[in-house]
């Protein structure tokens, strides 16, 4: 475990993959603080035989941060509960709808492209995807 002195230095020794993390889970509708990010990220890196690894891709950064930051501190906005449907077409693909009072939240509109994360622990992410 890191002192609150070391991870002070780490927060000012990596503020740009703080801000990266910081941007990642804000998509996602999480938030965290800069500590919670650091000692995530040391333990995360610790764990892997690493100082502070350079960070991965945005999917599998967020997946990572998830893991390793405590769950009761995470800040998911709001729970919705959807049916899965069948399309009203011939593709026989599955449609989840999404309730207009969140589309308006996340500032999502009709056309706009989303990204679909399965986590380890079968928790399906979904986040807008930006271009």
């Amino acid at each position: 475990m890191t002192t609150q002195n070391e991870r002070q230095d780490l927060a000012r020794e990596f503020k740009g993959d703080l801000l990266q993390m910081q941007r990642c889970l804000k998509q996602a509708g999480y938030e965290a603080t800069d500590d919670e990010l650091v000692l995530a990220w040391s333990t995360y890196s610790k764990s892997l035989c690493a100082g502070w690894l350079s960070l991965p891709g945005e999917q599998d950064l967020l997946q990572i941060l998830l893991r390793q930051l405590s769950a009761p501190r995470l800040n998911p906005c709001v729970q919705h509960y959807v049916d899965i449907l069948a399309a009203q077409d011939a593709s026989h693909a599955a449609v989840i709808g999404l309730p207009t009072g969140v589309l308006e939240r996340l500032g999502w509109r009709v056309g706009n492209k989303i990204m679909l994360s399965v986590s380890d622990d079968g928790h399906l992410l979904i986040a807008r995807h930006q271009q």
